[in-house]
């Protein structure tokens, strides 16, 4: 970008009210900040992440799960930083150049156990080798035709009991090993062994029907294949089919906001260059000069 004249430093000089939004891999200060960045390296390896979700002793590190998965979530945190800096602009008249790194990200993301391991020195936190829960209403159960529930009813007391009259074992709960979460933590083993049954006795749909009917908060872990079925995916427009502009339609998943109830419209992106007379011309380039820079090949 300072080669081609369109770092920050260049822009704001002649546009000191412009907006310069840049994403970096590691940010733009420091000794790195002209590394060069990506997805898998900047927010997954660097960010701590990739070492946090790999259990000890494994032969690899556990790779993101598809491609650009700190990138959407670095976008996002872009686009909110910009409507800061637009806000700033009108009440104060000044412009700002804002960054967001995909490490910066990252470190958001697993902010709680960064900071832990700052104020007590830890290294590396291990996963547990050992899946049982203290609280048998918090964790994953497979059904008995191989499907994931995952369960995060944190007030175990209040759905411990509704929970075994639905799933037709109310001996569960009045038997005094299990009576309260005081009284299943101390027979920890137990009770996890006797719920760990108990899902693995019937099957996702089965399990779906009885979840329904009780208030404690579960949720099935879905493959990304079934995401377009899911009845809130649809009634929220998560997932909409974006004009190609050549007759055809794909698949995109929309923006997460909704305003006023209603989803933006998906739509594809702009062929590269589309916007950049308009831009030019709002920067006060005459036609001449947006074709120089054309003919010069900096911009498109």
């Amino acid at each position: 970008r300072r080669s081609m004249g369109i770092d920050a430093e260049s822009i704001r000089a002649r546009f000191p009210d412009i907006i310069y939004a840049s994403g970096s891999g590691s940010g733009p200060n420091g000794p790195e900040c002209d590394k060069g960045g990506y997805d898998a390296i900047s927010f997954w390896a660097r960010g701590s992440i990739s070492a946090t979700m790999t259990e000890d002793g494994a032969d690899r590190p556990v790779g993101p799960p598809g491609p650009a998965f700190g990138d959407t979530a670095s976008g996002a945190m872009l686009s909110g930083a910009i409507c800061a800096a637009l806000v700033k602009r009108l009440r104060t008249g000044e412009g700002s150049t804002v960054d967001v790194s995909l490490l910066g990200t990252a470190m958001w993301s697993m902010q709680r156990l960064i900071c832990q391991s700052t104020a007590d020195g830890t290294l590396r936190f291990p996963r547990p080798a050992n899946a049982m829960p203290f609280n048998v209403l918090v964790g994953n159960y497979r059904t008995s035709d191989k499907r994931f529930l995952s369960l995060c009813m944190l007030q175990a007391d209040k759905y411990w009991k509704p929970f075994c009259e639905v799933a037709g074992r109310s001996d569960l709960a009045s038997d005094p090993r299990f009576a309260d979460a005081a009284a299943r933590r101390e027979n920890a083993a137990a009770c996890w062994a006797e719920v760990t049954a108990l899902f693995e006795s019937k099957t996702l749909a089965q399990w779906r029907e009885i979840l329904h009917r009780q208030d404690g908060q579960w949720e099935v872990v879905q493959e990304v294949g079934e995401m377009q079925h899911d009845p809130q995916v649809q009634a929220n427009s998560y997932l909409q089919r974006a004009d190609y502009g050549d007759g055809t339609t794909i698949p995109m998943v929309g923006l997460p906001m909704l305003f006023d109830g209603q989803p933006m419209p998906a739509r594809r992106s702009p062929e590269l260059g589309a916007d950049s007379d308009a831009v030019l011309a709002s920067l006060g380039y005459d036609e001449d000069a947006i074709i120089d820079l054309k003919v010069q090949g900096v911009v498109f």
